[in-house]
């Protein structure tokens, strides 16, 4: 197996990992998550509750999902959409001036919204690099529907 067909599923991994490690630790404390989406002042009261008792399960699942790779490229559509609304969450949160941290570990990590958007960005990247070099994508082929894997 050659090193181009390996370094992408090694991307895909990693990004899983820290997927399945972020959900993790904010499932594990809603409240303290619901804490940290309250600092960012974005969603409605109502909305925290749910988001902080919801979103780490979606994390948690995408990740485990982007290992298997018959649902890999809709897991990673997946991923990439929560890492682009939260990288605008954290540039928001930059732009109004809030000294917050991300809560995107919650409480097992601690990391500056600057560098946390960092991390987001590399992680698309990876996220990008992986699809377009694993060949694990859904494609369509003429007259038919199929998954790769």
């Amino acid at each position: 197996m050659s090193l181009w067909r390996v370094v992408p599923h090694a991307a895909a991994g990693v990004v899983a990992v820290v997927f399945v490690v972020a959900g993790s630790g904010k499932a594990i404390d809603p409240a303290g998550f619901a804490e940290a989406i309250e600092r960012y002042a974005l969603l409605p009261g109502g909305w925290v509750p749910w988001v902080a008792f919801y979103l780490p399960w979606l994390e948690i699942v995408a990740g485990l999902a982007l290992v298997w790779t018959r649902t890999r490229g809709a897991a990673a559509w997946l991923i990439a959409g929560m890492l682009v609304v939260m990288t605008g969450a954290l540039g928001s949160a930059w732009w109004r001036g809030l000294d917050i941290t991300c809560g995107c570990f919650g409480n097992w990590w601690e990391l500056s919204a600057g560098w946390a958007a960092v991390r987001n960005v590399g992680l698309i990247g990876a996220l990008a690099w992986s699809s377009r070099f694993s060949g694990d994508a859904i494609r369509l082929k003429e007259n038919e529907t199929a998954v790769a894997g």
